[in-house]
């Protein structure tokens, strides 16, 4: 999904420059958003209630470090660039959810960073649900933690036996599986909802008016990314008409974008564990919005070459599409040995201590010192986002520079916080399956008495004693993992009364409840008969009158014409068929 149209604000421009974060993030997202949408009033609101969650009163603030800008964007409750958006869109989510009465199943996928914003922005909203997928073993310890201590009710982590890219197509599958995104009620947190885009619009502009009063009216900006969102961002704030002279896409050894912008081959390879986990991706998803506008917004077009993409693994473009897109984008690769590199030389050179991903866009920055040589424009700033915190990729940053980066007290907190998740095969069924698991209504427990028998005849129990020692056993035949009921014994009769409160879990309409009576006179139980009665029948009411359990097939439409009484009444039955009456009131509440 893509806007109809992008609008242009340059005259906008200088009437915007002294706002704060969240009016301007009220502005931008204004443009998008129609009043009958959501009413101005409500907006503003919205976007001042996500972003009083930052801890910063900037929200994302600028430092200058050597001739270079970092854009903070790691300042609000998980410490990573992804909160600016996903604290909004839950906010949203909600607001829309409230106004129509409905219920959502948030679905996404993350390699580290976008499942804990997620979470941190979704976590108790009511009538919303988020299931969040990670690869197993390939995001960071503290990540993990960040995004599987958070217990709420609505929070829902799930670690699959795969790649990022792998569940990144699970997400696919099930949105494109459109009879279950409707009975789900799915939505996105992942970038490929456009809502994401749009708020990260507002940083690009933000940062640009923080440091007008001394550039020459014109920003570059050196992105880390692997799925295209954030540098996505940039590009529509350009079109937009902010003044933007380059736009650097900047990645690590997993680099299908830089390998794009040098040579017009889009082709997936291998992904590669690296120190910076949440650019590990081989399959760029945002990058289709992009060569969207690239094929001059030919839609026959790029739906031909996505499905060539998907079949072979390859997408190639011309040689003119080629130097459109370099016109629009520089791109640069960091190594393993340059990141870490990165990191030790700005720790012991500048004192500040970069993240992974972060360092990959410095990296960027300054290959194109001797093309570009952007530093020796006047009063021309690059500016480098920074992602994320520093601590959240601990083992690494320590590994370069010799410690500990001082962790957040809040990120600290979680670190030995109790975890919860589960661990699933990479299959989109299984994720299905746990979905529904969780999300169809629960029935509620089916409550009954079972009263007592008559009619039982000795010489079918134990031979010559004229008594027997019965017992009833009720179970769920169609649903295995129900409760299972047992009466006590009653020693010496034919006519037993047990009186048996009894409570079944896991049963729903459409189940089939089976009674047993056995005798263990003769030292085991012997099976006498059974009552079958259909749930869909008189769940989750109740019944009252005789059953007639030797016409059970046809007598329970019958009674269940009376009606269903509050409490539970007594009725009795007898029977010479099975010799089994018994059960004198079933009901549920």
């Amino acid at each position: 999904m893509i806007p109809e149209e992008v609008p242009d604000v340059s005259n906008n421009l200088k009437a915007w420059s002294t706002l704060t974060f969240h009016e301007l993030a009220f502005e931008i997202a204004s443009l998008y958003c129609t009043e009958a949408e959501v009413p101005t009033n409500d907006l503003r609101e919205l976007m001042q209630r996500s972003y009083g969650t930052f801890s910063h009163a900037d929200v994302v603030p600028t430092v200058k470090v050597g001739d270079l800008h970092i854009m903070e964007l790691f300042h609000g409750p998980t410490f990573a660039f992804k909160d600016v958006a996903l604290q909004a869109l839950g906010n949203l989510y909600e607001y829309f959810l409230k106004r129509n009465s409905r219920k959502l199943t948030v679905l996404g996928a993350t390699s580290g960073d976008t499942g804990g914003a997620a979470i941190y922005g979704m976590r108790g909203k009511k009538n919303v649900e988020c299931f969040i997928l990670f690869p197993e073993g390939r995001v960071s310890k503290v990540q993990q933690q960040q995004m599987t201590t958070v217990l709420d009710n609505n929070v829902h982590c799930i670690a699959v036996k795969g790649t990022f890219d792998d569940c990144q197509d699970i997400v696919k599958e099930l949105f494109g599986d459109l009879a279950f995104k409707s009975e789900a009620c799915l939505g996105a947190v992942n970038s490929i909802n456009w809502a994401r885009i749009m708020f990260q619009i507002t940083y690009y502009f933000y940062t640009y008016y923080r440091l007008l009063p001394n550039c020459d009216g014109t920003m570059s900006f050196s992105v880390p990314t692997g799925n295209f969102g954030d540098i996505l961002a940039g590009y529509y704030a350009k079109r937009m008409g902010l003044p933007v002279k380059h736009l650097i896409v900047a990645t690590n050894s997993n680099d299908i974008l830089h390998r794009f912008f040098e040579s017009g081959d889009y082709d997936k390879h291998p992904v590669q564990a690296t120190c910076s986990p949440s650019m590990d991706i081989g399959i760029s998803s945002n990058f289709e919005r992009y060569l969207f506008y690239l094929f001059g917004s030919d839609a026959d077009r790029l739906a031909k070459a996505m499905s060539g993409f998907k079949t072979t693994g390859k997408l190639h473009v011309s040689e003119t599409e080629l130097a459109q897109a370099r016109q629009d984008f520089l791109s640069g690769c960091a190594t393993e040995n340059a990141i870490m590199g990165l990191l030790k030389v700005w720790d012991t050179q500048h004192g500040y201590i970069l993240d992974p991903h972060t360092a990959c866009g410095v990296h960027a920055a300054d290959v194109f010192r001797e093309t570009l040589k952007w530093q020796e424009l006047p009063n021309h700033e690059m500016v480098v986002l920074g992602t994320a915190h520093p601590a959240k990729f601990n083992d690494a940053v320590c590994k370069a520079i010799g410690r500990q980066p001082v962790m957040p007290p809040a990120l600290a907190a979680a670190q030995d916080a109790p975890a919860r998740f589960e661990v699933l095969p990479n299959s989109a069924n299984s994720v299905r399956e746990v979905i529904e698991r969780v999300i169809k209504p629960q029935a509620k427990p089916l409550r009954m008495v079972i009263v007592g028998a008559r009619g039982l005849r000795d010489a079918d129990w134990a031979l010559g004693t004229g008594k027997s020692d019965p017992y009833c056993v009720c179970e769920v035949s169609t649903r295995p993992d129900a409760t299972k009921v047992q009466t006590p014994v009653i020693n010496n009769t034919c006519d037993p009364t047990w009186d048996h409160k009894a409570e079944i879990t896991g049963f729903q309409p459409g189940d089939v409840l089976v009674f047993k009576v056995y005798d263990q006179d003769l030292g085991k139980s012997d099976f006498l008969g059974t009552v079958t009665l259909q749930s869909g029948q008189f769940y989750p009411g109740g019944f009252d009158g005789e059953v007639p359990l030797a016409e059970v097939g046809k007598g329970i439409e019958a009674f269940l014409k009376l009606k269903i009484p509050p409490a539970p009444v007594a009725t009795g039955g007898s029977c010479s068929a099975c010799y089994t009456g018994f059960c004198r009131a079933i009901f549920g509440k």
